[in-house]
C-alpha cells in the first residue's frame, strides 16, 4: 500500500541556522544544517567515540492466530545491521523474537553499560504494533504477546511511551530510537505538522580538520532522536521504513562520508505511509546523531558501467534492468533456463524452444484469438484526439526533478478519456490470467488499505467486480500490469495501445499549450470543475490529513471514473482519483537533458514515473507538473493507469 502524502514541515527553532529547508525534509532536519556536505578526503574511522545499534526483530508469535507472523522481516533487520557493521563501524547486536522478559532484560543490561561523551546507541524495533482507543496509548508486540486488549492490563504488550522512557535511560548522551510498526507514531505524545514548506541550500567547502572538529562539535550536546515507521496507523510489510534505512546508508553519506538521520528521512518522501520523526525526554536543540561511513575494507570501486541489478548485464543493454537475468536473455530473468526470457515464455516453468514461445513441442504454444479489430476494441469510443504543439514541461513552483522549465513539442496522440476501471482490468484478466512479472502478479487482488481495497476477486476460474465498483479506476496494478493491458489491448486490435510518455501525460493534463496548474485549471477545485482529492470529506474520516480547505467533493476514497467535469481537451479525472503509470523511467536530472522532440525519457532507471495526484492528495501533489516515482513492481491502493496510441 502506497498512499503518496507531501512532507508539511513545523517550525523548529535552531539559533546556529539561517539556511532554508528543502520541501520533503520533516522536523528533525533543522538539527543537521550546520554538518550538511563538508567536503574532505576519504577517512577510515570516525573521529572520537564508539558507535552501537541494538535491534529487537519479531518475526515469529506465539500467538500465531492473533498476530501473523512477518515474512524476511529479520532479514531485513539483519541487512541494516550489516551495512553499519562493514560501512559505518558500528558494533551490532540483533535479538530475534525477543519476548517481553527479554527485551526488559537487555534494556536493563544497557542501562547499566558505561559509555563515553562521543558514543551513539541505535535502538531499533520491528515487528507487530497495536493502538488501544480507550487507553490512547500504542504498543509494541514481542513475541509471547497475547492477542486480546486484555494484555495491555497483564502487561504483555510494550507501551511505546514506556519504551521511550527505557531507552532514554540508557546512559549515553546521543540515541537514535527507531520504531518500525504498525502505530509506532503514537510514541510521540503530540505529532504536529505544520504547513511551511521552503527550499534550502546546502553549504560546500571545509578540510579534513574542519570535518572532524564540526563531528566533535556536533557531538557536543545530548540527543534523543525518535524515527517511526508511521503515525497513529498501521503499516506494511515488507517494509519501506527499513528500505530507507538501506537506500540512505547506500549512498555512503555523500562527499562529506556523513549520513544523517535527514538522509533517512529524504528517502521517506512519497511514501504512502508517512514516517514520522521528533526528539524526545533529554535532548538538547544542538544535539545530532551521525553514521559515519568508514568500511572494514577498501570499498569496491564502481562497475565501468552501471549494472542496477547485478547481473553482469550493464543496464545499457540490459532489457530487464531491475531484474536479475542471464545474458542469453538479455538480462531479463528465465525462470526455466530455455534461453526464453520469462516476460515472452507462455510456458515459464517448462523448458521449451523459442520458436514455440518457450513452450514444449508437445503442448502448443497457446494461440492469439484473431479478431477483427472493428469488432474487439473496448476502448474505441473512449479514445480522444489530442492535438500536438508545444508547452512549457516543469514548474518553478515545485521540486528540483521539475526544473529546469523547458520547452517541448508533443506530436498528436491519443489517450483515454478516463482512468481505466474494474470492469475493463478484469475483462483482460480473463483472457490473460493475474501472470506475474518482476516478481509480483500484475494486480494484488487482496490489496487493501483501511477501507479501499482492490475490487476485484478471483471466483473459480474467473475473475470477478465487486457489486457497485465496475466502474471505478483500477487500484494495486503495478507497472508491468498496465503494460500488459496495453499489450492485450493492442494485439485484440492491432492498434498500437501503450501507457502515455511523462511529456504526453503532463501536456495532456495541463490543458495543451495553456500548462495550468491543475487539470481543471490555474485555481482551487469548486463543485464539479475539480477532482477527487483530499478534502473536507476526507477529513471527517482521517483528521490529521492536509486537505483542499473549503472543498468537498464527496468521496473518502476513489469515484467513479467521469464524476467530475472533464478538461478542456476532454479527459476526466488527470488531477486527483488515482496516480497514473507513464511509459517513462524516472530520472530526476532527465528535464536538464531532455530533448525538445516528443522526449521519451530515459532509456534506464530502477523506478517508473506515476503522475497526477490522488483521493489522498492535496494542493501541491495534485498539480499537472508534479513528478513521483515507484518501483515497476509496486501495487498501490491510489495508483491506476490510462492508455494511449500514437496517431
Amino acid at each position: 500500500m502506497r498512499i503518496v502524502i507531501k512532507w508539511k514541515i513545523p517550525t523548529f527553532a535552531y539559533a546556529s541556522t539561517s539556511q532554508p529547508m528543502p520541501r520533503s525534509l520533516p522536523l528533525l532536519v533543522l538539527l543537521f544544517l550546520p554538518l550538511l556536505s563538508a567536503q574532505h578526503p576519504a577517512l577510515s574511522t570516525r573521529p572520537g567515540g564508539k558507535d552501537y545499534a541494538l535491534f529487537f526483530a519479531v518475526e515469529t508469535y506465539d500467538h500465531s492466530s492473533s498476530w501473523k507472523s512477518l515474512p524476511g522481516l529479520t532479514k531485513e533487520v539483519e541487512s541494516i545491521a550489516a551495512d553499519l557493521r562493514d560501512l559505518y563501524g558500528f558494533e551490532t547486536k540483533v535479538i530475534k523474537n525477543p519476548t517481553l522478559a527479554e527485551i526488559d532484560a537487555e534494556l536493563a543490561a544497557w542501562r547499566a553499560r558505561k559509555f563515553g561523551p562521543d558514543d551513539q546507541v541505535m535502538v531499533y524495533f520491528s515487528g507487530h504494533g497495536q493502538f488501544i482507543d480507550d487507553r490512547r496509548q500504542g504498543y509494541f508486540i514481542p513475541s509471547d504477546g497475547k492477542g486480546s486488549s486484555g494484555s495491555v492490563y497483564e502487561r504483555q504488550w510494550l507501551p511505546y511511551l514506556d519504551l521511550r522512557r527505557l531507552v532514554t535511560g540508557i546512559g549515553c548522551r546521543h540515541i537514535l530510537l527507531a520504531l518500525d510498526a504498525c502505530f509506532s507514531g503514537t510514541a510521540d505524545d503530540e505529532v504536529v505538522f505544520k504547513d511551511e514548506t521552503e527550499e534550502w541550500a546546502e553549504p560546500t567547502g571545509a578540510a579534513d580538520q574542519q570535518w572532524k572538529q564540526q563531528i566533535h562539535d556536533q557531538l557536543r550536546c545530548q540527543s534523543r532522536i525518535l524515527l517511526t515507521s508511521g503515525g497513529k496507523t498501521k503499516t506494511e510489510n515488507p517494509s519501506k521504513f527499513a528500505a530507507s534505512f538501506r537506500k540512505a546508508f547506500s549512498k555512503q553519506g555523500g562527499a562529506d562520508k556523513i549520513v544523517r538521520p535527514s538522509d533517512i528521512m529524504e528517502e521517506w518522501y512519497g511514501l504512502a505511509i508517512p514516517p514520522h520523526s521528533t526528539t524526545f525526554e533529554g535532548h538538547e536543540s544542538c544535539g545530532n546523531f551521525l553514521f559515519v561511513y568508514q568500511p572494514k575494507s577498501t570499498p569496491v570501486p564502481p562497475p565501468a558501467f552501471p549494472d542496477y541489478d547485478e547481473d553482469g548485464t550493464p543496464d545499457a543493454t540490459d532489457k530487464c534492468p531491475t531484474e536479475a537475468g542471464p545474458a542469453a536473455t538479455k538480462g531479463c530473468p528465465d525462470q526455466d533456463g530455455d534461453g526464453v526470457a520469462d516476460k515472452f515464455d507462455r510456458c515459464v516453468t517448462e523448458k521449451g524452444p523459442a520458436s514455440n514461445d518457450g513452450c514444449p513441442v508437445t503442448i502448443p504454444a497457446p494461440a492469439p484469438k484473431n479478431v477483427p479489430a472493428a469488432a474487439y476494441d473496448p476502448m474505441a469510443s473512449d479514445m480522444v484526439d489530442i492535438t500536438g504543439g508545444e508547452f512549457a514541461m516543469g514548474s518553478t513552483e515545485g521540486s528540483e526533478d521539475e526544473k529546469p522549465v523547458h520547452t517541448v513539442e508533443i506530436s498528436s496522440f491519443r489517450m483515454s478519456r478516463y482512468e481505466i476501471t474494474n470492469a475493463q482490468f478484469c475483462n483482460f484478466l480473463n483472457e490473460k490470467g493475474n501472470q506475474t512479472e518482476g516478481g509480483v502478479e500484475w494486480i494484488n487482488l487482496d490489496g487493501k488499505w483501511d477501507d479501499e481495497r482492490c475490487r476485484i476477486s478471483k471466483s473459480g476460474t474467473k475473475f470477478v467486480v465487486a457489486s457497485g465498483y465496475e466502474n471505478y479506476p483500477v487500484l494495486y496494478v503495478s507497472w508491468y500490469g498496465a503494460v500488459a493491458y496495453c499489450v492485450w489491448l493492442a494485439e485484440r486490435t492491432g492498434k498500437n495501445y501503450r501507457l502515455p510518455t511523462e511529456a504526453e501525460w503532463e501536456y495532456a493534463a495541463a490543458n495543451g499549450y495553456r500548462h495550468t496548474k491543475y487539470s481543471w485549471g490555474d485555481g482551487n477545485p469548486s463543485g464539479r470543475k475539480g477532482g477527487n482529492v483530499a478534502d473536507e470529506t476526507a477529513k471527517k474520516r482521517y483528521s490529521n490529513w492536509t486537505i483542499f480547505e473549503d472543498y468537498t467533493d464527496g468521496y473518502v476514497y476513489t469515484s467513479p471514473v467521469g464524476s467530475f467535469d472533464p478538461n478542456v481537451l476532454g479527459l476526466y479525472d488527470m488531477s486527483g482519483n488515482v496516480w497514473e503509470w507513464c511509459a517513462d523511467w524516472y530520472n530526476d536530472k532527465y528535464y536538464e537533458t531532455s530533448p525538445r522532440k516528443d522526449p521519451p525519457g530515459p532509456t534506464t532507471g530502477s523506478s517508473r514515473v506515476c503522475r497526477g495526484g490522488s483521493w489522498v492528495n492535496y494542493d501541491n501533489l495534485c498539480r499537472s507538473a508534479i513528478r513521483v516515482n515507484f518501483s515497476p513492481t509496486d501495487r498501490n491502493v491510489d495508483v491506476g493507469f490510462r492508455v494511449a496510441q500514437g496517431k
